[in-house]
């Protein structure tokens, strides 16, 4: 049993759907006006030479027209006063899918950049890309090809 095949194939299907779903919300995703619920400083400043930057877990709400109401979570990095969705009284704007509000971003982090074509491609690699079969030497030979078998 091919036990890594069987841990990185999952990892490799959330990456890419993750690479893959982000960049069709902010393209063909509905927006609502969320607002903040909770933040969450992690407790730990990050070792860079700008000072005071932390990572916010932030948990947000927002409506789809039909009145029913979503939550979700996302992670933003920055200082207190740069982070706009830190401030409990401003809204933001969501981008979610409209056949499945349960997917949503915050509008600032669906749009397309560079990062989602890397981590789909690392996805695709990780599920399918390092999987392939390749031809075995003896196969070749019986198929009268060049190969390692006896010479005649």
């Amino acid at each position: 049993m091919n036990w890594a095949r069987i841990l990185l194939t999952p990892l490799g299907l959330v990456l890419l759907a993750w690479g893959l779903a982000v960049p069709m919300l902010g393209l063909f995703g509905a927006e609502a006006t969320a607002t903040v619920t909770a933040t969450r400083r992690l407790n730990y400043e990050r070792n860079e030479p700008l000072r005071n930057r932390f990572n916010y877990t932030i948990n947000y709400e927002f409506a789809v027209p039909d009145g029913r109401t979503f939550e979700g979570t996302t992670m933003m990095l920055g200082d207190f006063s740069k982070v706009p969705a830190l401030l409990k009284a401003q809204p933001f704007r969501v981008r979610y899918a409209p056949f499945w509000p349960v997917i949503s971003a915050p509008a600032i982090q669906a749009r397309p950049n560079i990062e989602h074509p890397i981590v789909a491609g690392v996805g695709w690699l990780l599920a399918f890309g390092l999987w392939r079969r390749k031809p075995s030497r003896r196969s070749n030979a019986t198929r009268g090809g060049k190969g390692t078998g006896p010479a005649s």
